[in-house]
């Protein structure tokens, strides 16, 4: 999360999110405003079906992230996927 933190600052982003393997105790979408003007993902992905769950984090951020047509719009608009293997 830290890196996260540190990216979204560095490039003036307001959204960022966090692509982490799916577990028993993380199986949701979460999200956690680290100020006002920074907020993290996070999404569970499924490694033993890949396809259905790149399937579905797009569409999450699509949904979730990218909601707002207009702020997709704004200057400093970014979202960044950081995948990790745990």
């Amino acid at each position: 999360m830290y890196q996260m933190f540190v990216y979204g600052k560095k490039y003036g982003c307001r959204k960022v999110a966090l692509v982490y393997p799916k577990t028993d105790e993380f199986n949701k979408s979460l999200q956690y405003e680290f100020d006002k003007q920074l907020l993290l993902t996070c999404f569970p992905f499924d490694v033993t079906k890949p396809e259905c769950g790149v399937r579905k984090i797009i569409e999450n951020l699509k949904n979730r992230v990218w909601s707002n047509k207009a702020e997709k719009e704004k200057k400093n608009q970014c979202v960044s996927i950081y995948a990790t293997s745990g």
